[in-house]
């Protein structure tokens, strides 16, 4: 047993196993996978337990005509509101009560799932621990020119601002600011907005490409910077807010997300040749599998039965499974199955 260090543990639905210790905790989670594909994964523990998350969501909810909380939905679609989270970086901490001031003074409703009402459904938040981007997530449309203003020339290290509207495929509906923020990810230096494909805790993503030095030549579908950009040959990407991130970081193709849909020749460009590796954002992408692609294929993935159901699909033998524990404490993780025909 441990002693919980969040004040909201027990009633938080993030935080799930702040009551035992860390390791007991990871082994929690992989047994999900072992029951499923009746392997034992290998673990990659994350190097931080705290404040390790850059990159966050928080819900929004108007609870009077004049307040506004931020915090994480319940099952129950009530908001638990919070003043700061000890997973986040200090950095998004510094600026949750701030923006819970400014949004309880501007005239916008939030979104209400039982009456199917509302605009405004929660906030992104990125940092780079010297500035903050956020985006605003909406329901429908709004025009939020002077609340944008207010919050970029406020002095509280907020650089950039963008109204987001979600559904099938999230547009931008206006903004100001910056819309990505560089990092260095162990000499590795990107620039990453709240829209990428990447661990919200960065603290592992080494740890992650680790595990796949010395990959080669591979197509890889919609899985950002899950896999070590340099091991790249073709990258398909359908969402244009990941797109125009990727490109900044020199990654190649642009396609649809269906798998069925994607020949071969479409990269025949590219590469005329068989891929050594195939890696799919399962997550993201699923179906069947042209075996003109190759034989050899990395799944990452945040849902064990649906990377079970996608290997078992295209027929293919699982030769290693591993558990990247991106979020300590919480349900959340990230696996890579590696498999072959």
């Amino acid at each position: 047993m441990a002693v919980p260090f969040c004040r909201y543990f027990g009633e938080c639905p993030r935080c799930f196993y702040q009551d035992v210790d860390y390791k007991s905790s990871v082994r929690i989670k992989v047994a999900e996978i072992r029951e499923i594909f009746g392997i034992d994964p290998k673990i990659v523990e994350s190097p931080k337990e705290r404040f390790y998350k850059f990159r966050a969501v928080l819900n929004v909810k108007r609870i009077k005509p004049d307040k506004v909380i931020l915090g994480y939905s319940l099952e129950s679609g009530i908001i638990l509101g919070i003043n700061a989270c000890p997973i986040l970086r200090p950095k998004i901490n510094d600026v949750i009560g701030f923006l819970q001031k400014q949004l309880s003074n501007e005239k916008i409703s939030t979104w209400d799932p039982e009456m199917g009402k509302g605009k405004l459904m929660g906030i992104t938040f990125l940092t780079n621990d010297d500035e903050v981007v956020i985006t605003l997530n909406l329901r429908r449309k709004v025009f939020l020119k002077k609340l944008t203003y207010d919050i970029i020339y406020s002095g509280k290290g907020i650089g950039g601002i963008w109204w987001v509207v979600k559904g099938k495929m999230d547009y931008i509906n206006g903004g100001r600011g910056k819309m990505s923020l560089p990092f260095e990810v162990e000499g590795t230096k990107l620039k990453l907005s709240p829209f990428g494909i990447y661990p919200d805790n960065l603290y592992i993503l080494p740890k992650v490409w680790e595990v796949f030095d010395g990959f080669k030549n591979a197509l890889a579908l919609g899985t950002g910077y899950l896999f070590p950009l340099n091991s790249i040959t073709t990258y398909v990407e359908e969402n244009p807010l990941i797109l125009r991130e990727m490109e900044e970081n020199k990654i190649i193709h642009y396609s649809p997300s269906k798998i069925e849909n994607l020949g071969f020749k479409s990269f025949s460009f590219f590469h005329a040749e068989r891929y050594e590796w195939v890696v799919i954002n399962s997550d993201r992408f699923f179906g069947n599998i042209p075996e003109v692609w190759g034989n050899s294929f990395v799944f990452f993935g945040k849902k064990p039965k649906r990377v079970y159901e996608l290997v078992k699909m295209n027929r293919l033998k699982v030769k290693e499974i591993f558990v990247f524990d991106t979020e300590p404490y919480t349900k959340e993780f990230l696996m890579a199955v590696i498999s072959g025909r």
